[in-house]
């Protein structure tokens, strides 16, 4: 599986710091990526987005990158970034989006040394940063710091691979859970299926003529994707008509039927019959009883 991991950051965070990052991805990716059956595809705006017109250039961000990741990966430094119009900057909008869907965001704080800010803009910029976290971000995330690159690529490492393995959950989990879910009116074409098939066959009788004779069978098909049981059937037709289908079999009704698995009912019908009726097949799984119906023509 590729997931795209959108790299955001305001501007002030160094290319060298984001170029680890990458670095970090890839390495994960060599030393992970086939025990988890993933691949992680690194994207920020600076070098995958493309020029548009027609909108604030944030949703037109949103729209080419946002919306297209996976999960996020934020770094903040000492400032917050500049406001959108609908949050406080591109990158506090892009968090609010993504974890809003329902996608894995991961919030990273940069200590690393550097020298000390300049001027009164610098400042008012770093406090604003400090004010957002401390009303907006503290109480809904688990931000974690670094001080030096190994620390950069330990969280990197760690979130990649906490991101990946929740994915994978949840790809098994709605495997598992397409496999056993409960027929339901959005699935209509599971069900024990009823069907007649007809043939042919040339017999001689006491005097040496040869005779054509045509054989019935009621063929009842396990279309549901798991095992049913207790399956049975009956033939309904209107009042005053006739569908007189006389089973040769002993026992009508089938314990277990496997799945994808077929059981043949020999019919003998009786003359002035009608050609079709409704078939209806009962039977029963994990979920309850069920009942498919459907006209079955000789």
């Amino acid at each position: 599986m590729a997931f795209r991991l959108l790299i955001s950051c305001p501007s002030d965070v160094p290319h060298e710091t984001l170029a680890k990052i990458r670095e970090a991805i890839a390495r994960w990716n060599v030393q992970h990526g086939a025990a988890f059956s993933a691949v992680i595809i690194p994207m920020a705006w600076t070098d995958s987005a493309v020029a548009a017109f027609g909108d604030r250039p944030q949703a037109l961000i949103n729209e080419q990158l946002t919306d297209e990741a996976d999960a996020c990966l934020a770094i903040f430094r000492d400032k917050l970034g500049s406001p959108t119009g609908h949050a406080a900057s591109g990158t506090w909008e892009e968090i609010e989006r993504l974890a809003g869907g329902g996608r894995p965001v991961g919030i990273l704080r940069d200590l690393t040394p550097r020298p000390a800010l300049q001027g009164s803009d610098a400042a008012a910029e770093s406090l604003r940063l400090q004010k957002h976290f401390e009303s907006d971000v503290f109480p809904q995330a688990l931000v974690l710091s670094f001080a030096d690159m190994a620390a950069l690529q330990n969280h990197v490492d760690a979130f990649l691979t906490r991101f990946t393995s929740q994915a994978q959950r949840s790809a098994d989990i709605e495997k598992e859970n397409r496999a056993i879910a409960p027929l339901t009116a959005e699935d209509p074409s599971k069900g024990v299926w009823p069907r007649i098939e007809s043939s042919e066959h040339i017999e001689t009788d006491s005097k040496g003529r040869l005779k054509t004779r045509r054989r019935h069978h009621l063929v009842l098909s396990n279309q549901t994707g798991g095992p049913v049981h207790n399956v049975r059937y009956e033939f309904h037709l209107p009042p005053g008509q006739m569908f007189d289908a006389h089973d040769r079999s002993s026992e009508r009704t089938i314990a277990t039927m496997p799945p994808n698995g077929e059981t043949r009912f020999s019919l003998l019908f009786v003359m002035g019959s009608q050609s079709q009726a409704q078939c209806l097949v009962h039977w029963s799984d994990s979920s309850g009883e069920h009942t498919t119906e459907a006209t079955v023509t000789v």
